[in-house]
């Protein structure tokens, strides 16, 4: 079955981007968080032409990342961010199965999570690319502290009033981007009731911090 995944960092945004172009060596920044490292360089081994994470990053750090590569460019993210950030979440991922089609934006504004709304699947971080290119996949959202922080007020405010209003809205509201229903909505409800949970977890854990939490989207398209 298909199904999507999402990892969440809290890390400097300004550490991070000091990374391109930095001329160090990629020797002890790349981290493999969960087998995702390798997962990558075993992809990387039998592409065409061949190449590895860590070439791959070492143009990135001379400041010349390969635009031809995008996308596996910006799946180094995660071992950068495991090497320079600190996951949240105990290591958990949010496992995107029945609402992995889910237009979110729709439902989460309906149950008065409208900050969550706004930045939920943005891709708003380029990295490392500053500007003039993006990467619609994976999927790279940055919450800015000042982002954050209303988004933790917003889960505060509401408590556990938003999944009052989830358990109350009516099927055909469990949509895709198209506007068409999803097949199996009730678990859709229950799939994002739990991711919800987990999110408004990270929220509160990354907060603290005073940093950026960026989340990768990731899996089947």
């Amino acid at each position: 079955m298909s199904e999507r995944h999402v990892v969440g960092f809290a890390v400097s945004a300004q550490r991070l981007w000091a990374l391109v172009g930095s001329g160090r060596e990629p020797d002890g920044l790349l981290v493999d968080a969960h087998g995702t490292l390798a997962a990558l360089d075993h992809d990387l081994r039998r592409s065409t032409p061949p190449t590895t994470a860590s070439a791959l990053a070492r143009e990135v750090l001379a400041g010349r990342p390969d635009e031809k590569r995008a996308a596996e460019v910006v799946r180094l993210l995660v071992p950068v961010l495991a090497g320079v950030g600190e996951r949240v979440g105990d290591g958990t991922a949010l496992w995107l199965q029945d609402t992995m089609w889910l237009d979110w934006r729709a439902v989460l504004d309906a149950i008065g999570l409208t900050g969550l709304a706004s930045v939920w699947a943005t891709s708003n971080l380029s990295w490392p690319w500053r500007e003039g290119h993006r990467v619609w996949w994976p999927i790279v959202t940055e919450l800015s502290p000042e982002v954050l922080a209303r988004v933790e007020a917003e889960f505060d405010r509401t408590g556990d009033r938003w999944r009052e209003l989830l358990d109350a809205l009516p099927e055909d509201a469990f949509v895709d981007e198209d506007g068409e229903p999803l097949d199996e909505p009730e678990d859709a409800r229950e799939e994002l009731a739990e991711v919800l949970d987990l999110a408004a977890d990270w929220v509160r854990r990354a907060v603290p911090t005073g940093l950026s939490l960026v989340l990768v989207t990731d899996g089947d398209l």
